[in-house]
């Protein structure tokens, strides 16, 4: 026998009025259960990756600092909060592990027993690694053996990503440059007699801003006063060792890209961004925007409405 939704012409006009209606109300009931059914199917087809069993919430959207504890937003709205045994002093929120759902990256400060750590937090707050920078200084003289975060970043190299991290000595001058594998061990170091303060990632290549102490002693020419704002490039395989003047007790780095020092030992760079073809935007303390190639060459320069200084400074390179 087979069964019919929908009747023949015979069988309508033979049907009462009521029997129409019951038969169409039928129809129509079947027909929503399956658009409800179709658009549900369709609808898990597009929801985004944070509907997920691992991390329900969602991806971490946003990262609010306060003291030595963050709170982080999640895509639907839900937060999450951690407290670290430090003050916070950098955040970067990034997908490290190519699941679409970001991780983040929390570097401490100088203080408490979590001092001159980066943390790696999963997207609900689980930590997955941390690591500790030792003070094993190559330097001679005072030193605090404690370490603030002053930039994060991430590199993608020839062997796999890097984290990678500027630490400055809580007092003294000293400052290293570290990358760190996934797993959070590190891959290098560059030891730098000089704070370091910013750092911009492009691709393998790392530029890093910084003064330099032991130059500032030795630099015959310079102007003005105080330790003299440098810039150099180096390729995130290629960190190790110290770098210029080599006073310390490690190797030398002689795999650095370029090393420069300003003209000027009263100008500091204040901030890089992304420059021309694959170059820096330097900006200075004296609002000269300076542009560098990739190869360490000074391209063109614009000046801000802080501009205060020669626009003829210059950046000397040291290892050459």
């Amino acid at each position: 026998m087979t069964l019919r939704l929908i009747p023949t012409r015979q069988q309508w006009n033979s049907w009462s009025m009521p029997s129409k209606y019951s038969v169409i109300g039928v129809i129509l009931a079947v027909v929503g259960l399956v658009l409800t059914v179709a658009l549900s199917l369709i609808s898990e087809g597009t929801k985004p990756h944070a509907q997920n069993s691992r991390f329900p919430a969602g991806s971490v959207q946003a990262i609010e600092t306060s003291g030595d504890h963050i709170v982080a937003t999640m895509e639907n709205g839900a937060t999450w909060s951690k407290a670290f045994g430090a003050p916070v002093s950098q955040v970067l929120v990034e997908d490290l592990d190519g699941d679409h759902f970001n991780e983040v990256l929390v570097g401490l400060g100088s203080s408490g027993e979590d001092h001159s750590s980066v943390l790696l937090l999963s997207s609900v707050g689980e930590q997955v690694w941390k690591y500790q920078q030792p003070p094993d200084y190559p330097y001679s003289g005072a030193s605090s053996g404690r370490f603030r975060v002053v930039r994060l970043g991430i590199s993608q190299t020839g062997e796999g990503l890097r984290v990678v991290v500027l630490f400055n000595d809580a007092h003294w001058y000293q400052s290293c440059l570290v990358t760190l594998n996934p797993l959070g061990e590190r891959a290098g170091i560059l030891w730098h007699p000089g704070h370091l303060h910013d750092l911009l990632v492009q691709g393998p290549m790392l530029f890093v801003a910084g003064v330099n102490n032991d130059l500032g002693a030795t630099a015959i020419g310079l102007e003005g006063q105080g330790h003299p704002g440098v810039l150099f490039a180096v390729d995130s395989d290629d960190v190790y060792g110290q770098a210029p003047p080599y006073f310390g007790g490690v190797e030398r780095n002689t795999d650095l890209a370029w090393y420069s020092v300003l003209s000027r030992r009263d100008v500091r760079f204040s901030k890089l961004e992304s420059g021309r073809n694959g170059g820096v935007a330097a900006w200075t303390s004296c609002g000269l925007v300076i542009q560098v190639s990739a190869g360490g060459n000074i391209t063109g320069s614009q000046v801000t409405d802080s501009y205060s200084c020669d626009r003829k400074l210059a950046l000397l390179k040291v290892n050459e």
